[in-house]
Formats: structure tokens, sequence, C-alpha cells
């Protein structure tokens, strides 16, 4: 079982990876507050998310522009891995988020 669990989330990372090289990025100015909010309303009854207190901070010294979809789907990523991951030993854990832009130009 453990296997072919692993086996599904290996051929739906590679689904995730290949329509993103076929998709155009877009760049749009990213507003990382509402994003981070939106994912979290969706992870409202996700299991083990009521035990997770999850805060964050965004240090943004100038707009960011990137894909809005792709970095949904990062930062997504990244909180339900947090939330699924965690030690369930422990009566609350803390997924502390932390962005930081800069102003070097790329």
């Amino acid at each position: 079982l453990k296997s072919t669990q692993r086996l599904d989330s290996i051929l739906s990372d590679l689904l995730d990876i290949a329509k993103v090289n076929e998709r155009k990025l877009d760049h749009i100015k990213i507003d990382f507050d509402s994003t981070i909010k939106e994912i979290l309303n969706s992870f409202a009854n996700f299991p083990g998310f009521e035990s997770v207190k999850i805060q964050w901070k965004i240090e943004q010294q100038k707009d960011f522009y990137s894909d809005d979809k792709l970095l949904y789907s990062i930062i997504q990523n990244l909180i339900e891995n947090g939330i699924k991951y965690r030690d369930p030993e422990k009566a609350q854990c803390v997924l502390d988020i932390h962005i930081v832009t800069d102003t070097r130009k790329t």
C-alpha cells in the first residue's frame, strides 16, 4: 500500500511538472497575503489542520511578479507538507511561513 501511494505521488508530481512545462507562464503582481489566506481556507477540512498553528510574515521591498498559478501550487504544497508531516505527538505544531523579497533585479 505504501509503495502504491508513493508511486501515485510520484506520478502526480510528474504530471504537474509536465503541465508546467507545456504552458506559458504569466508574470503578474503577486499578493502573498491573500494567496496564503486563500490556501489556508482550502485546508479548513484537511486532516490535522486544526492542530497546526500557522503564522506568516512577509517582508516585501517592492512589487513581486511571477506566475500566480505556479506560485500558488508551490506554496500550497509546502503548507500541505507541513500539515501532513507534522509531529502528531505534539499538542500543537507551528508552521512558520517567512517570505522575503529583495530589490535586486533579475
